[in-house]
């Protein structure tokens, strides 16, 4: 290993000293692409004395125009003669769609044409445009289950949400469409039954179009459709659409938000599920008495209804009120209304449950515990006892009785030095107590990953946590330290596959350095959603390293059921409970404020068993094997269709391992499956989780 550790050193004699081009935070994945539509809905009346101008033309032709705007058709007269073939007696024009053509991925059908008899009166032409409508309608049979988005690029809370949208669609592998929402104007009700479901993910209409909208978007629903408003409606015509017969406009301060388990798996008795942040306000709805109401905001004593479902003719209208949903950590409560409005319906997951260590095994000095400032309970114990008779009985038993397969993140020094000399691993602090430790947690199903040399993250620039590195040479430097004690403090262990950057931060120049001297790294697992200079990660290709695999961890910690929120919102989608620890958290009067480990790891549990009551199919994964996981799915689609009684799903580019997904059906069924396995199921819910291997299954109920 001196001879490798030597090697790597004459390497860095010829690297710059600084990476002055690389002092950047480590770049965000961009947005999904996504496919847009540009629906038109102009519609050709052809006749004889159609041309010139509207005065000249037939008075039928004007009569049936204004039936067909009011349909939601654009009327383009055009002039011809009726070809010298038409044996129809009497007929003076036909009617020609002309625009309303199906999505680019359908296959292209014969623009639909109606002959046309003069027509006079209200009766006529009303059916008409009926039977333009009928031509319209989609083919008989299984229906691909499709989601249309309608959305914003307005920066604000719009753009945002649409940005949301975009990653929901990407992990759950839905079909969707997405539609600017000034082209909604252009779109006709029949156009809309393609969709399983059309989601608002903007709460304002263009001015003057709400009316056409709501009307629209009412005869879809009574037809069957779906519609999910995600961030309210700011147009009063649209609200009756949801079952809303008044909004007082008043907002009030709310302390928080629960929901039904039978919304939000897992959020049962959770009150609030989601923390109310200071400054948040609701008004109150008053609501049709056949609205279901699936959560609801605490004001005053006042229980104020924030998501709902409206039962309408043969479809359904879900409705979130207010603008809760635009963030990352909203995504799973995203796709919950989605699949809510467009159920039955389908979407992937990653369906895993990985679970970090940080900073463990670590170097033990042999020091007293630290001593909290507000008086509570001392850990007077030596580190070293600390962690081998207090924190691992107790961790330990934790991850046996969850079937936790634990990631360890080794970090070899604590000595914050950033420039060289750097001391060698094995003189700070590896002594008989952190090598039992060690040989405690490789005892067991385990992985080791790499949390750095020290504890400084690997980047160019400084922050309240982190000095700066004067550059990459300096970061190999360190590293090749920690590689070369690899073998005496990680003993048979394998290289690691995965970083955890320390402090959940890293540049471009920090990734680099990683790879130069552990190549064997295809992974990083920084953090879901950071703060300050945290580097946030989605669950794909690292956007600075071709070949790397980001796998972000969700949450940290040892929360009890009342910090839920952003794990159930997680399992839902992208569907992974991702989590880390550090055990001396249990030391820090700050964090776990003088609790004992046994207290911190009950908490930890209560949460755990919440978590295994709602999802207890979710493959114990090291970070890895996740990783592994999240490149093998990168190129998987989902293919859904339905009939009236039945769920067709089919995964393709998935590979041997098959794909993992998320079923919404209706309430209270009990449904069989051909094809796939069913791992779980909760009828309450309407939620049944399948592995779908290469063939197609088949879901009725």
């Amino acid at each position: 290993m001196a001879a490798v550790a030597a090697t790597m050193l004459a390497t860095l004699a010829a690297a710059a000293a600084t990476d002055g081009a690389g002092v950047a935070k480590a770049r965000t994945p961009p947005v999904p692409h996504v496919r847009r539509v540009h629906p038109t809905n102009r519609v050709a009346v052809v006749c004889d004395g159609c041309g010139g101008s509207p005065a000249s033309a037939p008075r039928w032709v004007a009569d049936l125009s204004a039936r067909l705007t009011a349909a939601g058709y654009e009327a383009l007269p055009v002039a011809a003669p009726p070809p010298a073939d038409d044996p129809g007696p009497g007929r003076a024009g036909w009617l020609a769609v002309v625009d309303a053509r199906p999505a680019a991925k359908e296959a292209a059908r014969p623009i639909p044409v109606i002959p046309l008899v003069p027509a006079s009166g209200a009766a006529a032409l009303d059916a008409v445009a009926a039977r333009l409508d009928t031509l319209l309608e989609p083919p008989r049979g299984p229906a691909p289950v499709r989601v249309l988005f309608v959305v914003t690029r307005e920066p604000g809370d719009g753009l945002d949400l649409s940005q949301q949208a975009a990653w929901v669609a990407r992990y759950a592998r839905l079909d969707a469409d997405f539609l600017d929402v000034h082209e909604i104007g252009r779109v006709a009700s029949r156009w809309l039954d393609r969709y399983a479901a059309v989601v608002l993910a903007t709460p304002d209409m263009p001015l003057g179009l709400a009316p056409r909208v709501a009307r629209t978007l009412d005869g879809y629903v009574a037809r069957g459709g779906g519609v999910a408003a995600v961030a309210g409606v700011g147009d009063d015509e649209l609200m009756p659409l949801f079952g809303i017969l008044s909004d007082d406009g008043k907002e009030k301060p709310i302390s928080g938000i629960a929901c039904e388990g039978t919304f939000v798996p897992g959020a049962g008795g959770l009150d609030p599920l989601i923390p109310a942040w200071e400054g948040d306000t609701s008004s109150t709805l008053s609501l049709d008495k056949s609205a279901v109401v699936h959560c609801r905001a605490a004001a005053k004593g006042a229980r104020i209804p924030i998501a709902f479902t409206m039962t309408r003719g043969a479809g359904r209208a879900f409705y979130w009120h207010g603008g809760q949903l635009a963030g990352r950590s909203e995504r799973g409560l995203l796709l919950l209304a989605v699949l809510e409005a467009a159920a039955p319906a389908a979407a992937a997951m990653l369906d895993a449950l990985v679970f970090y260590v940080d900073d463990c095994p670590r170097p033990i000095w042999g020091e007293p515990g630290e001593t909290p400032a507000d008086g509570t309970a001392a850990e007077d114990r030596p580190d070293a006892r600390f962690f081998l008779d207090a924190w691992w009985p107790s961790a330990s038993a934790l991850m046996a009785r969850h079937r936790i397969k634990p990631t360890y993140a080794l970090m070899m020094t604590y000595d914050g030095t950033v420039a060289p000399p750097f001391r060698p691993v094995l003189d700070d602090g590896w002594g008989p107590s952190a090598r039992t430790l060690f040989a405690r947690a490789v005892s067991g199903p385990h992985e080791l990953a790499l949390h750095g040399y020290n504890h400084q993250s690997l980047t160019l620039t400084a922050d309240e946590k982190n000095k700066a590195w004067p550059g990459s040479a300096e970061m190999e430097a360190a590293l090749i330290q920690a590689r070369a004690a690899w073998p005496a403090v990680a003993g048979t262990a394998p290289p690691p596959r995965v970083y955890v950057p320390a402090h959940n931060v890293v540049d471009p120049a920090g990734k680099r350095a990683v790879l130069a001297v552990f190549p064997e790294v295809t992974a990083i697992a920084s953090i879901w959603v950071g703060d300050g200079a945290e580097t946030s990660q989605e669950f794909g290709p690292d956007p600075d390293l071709p070949g790397v695999t980001d796998v972000p961890r969700v949450s940290y910690g040892y929360p009890g059921p009342e910090s839920a929120f952003e794990i159930l919102s997680a399992l839902a989608s992208p569907g992974v409970f991702s989590h880390f620890v550090h055990p001396d958290d249990i030391l820090d009067p700050k964090r776990e404020k003088g609790q004992s480990a046994e207290q911190t790891h009950a908490r930890l549990g209560a949460l755990l068993e919440r978590v295994d009551a709602a999802y207890p199919f979710l493959r114990r994964l090291g970070g890895s094997e996740l990783a592994a996981e999240v490149v093998r799915l990168e190129p998987a689609r989902l293919e859904v269709t339905r009939t009236a009684r039945s769920l067709q799903m089919r995964t393709r580019h998935a590979g041997a391992g098959g794909m993992s997904v998320m079923a919404r059906l209706p309430r209270g069924a009990s449904p069989t499956a051909h094809g796939c396995e069913q791992v779980f199921a909760a009828p309450a819910e309407g939620r049944f989780h399948y592995r779908l291997g290469e063939s197609a299954c088949t879901v009725r109920w």
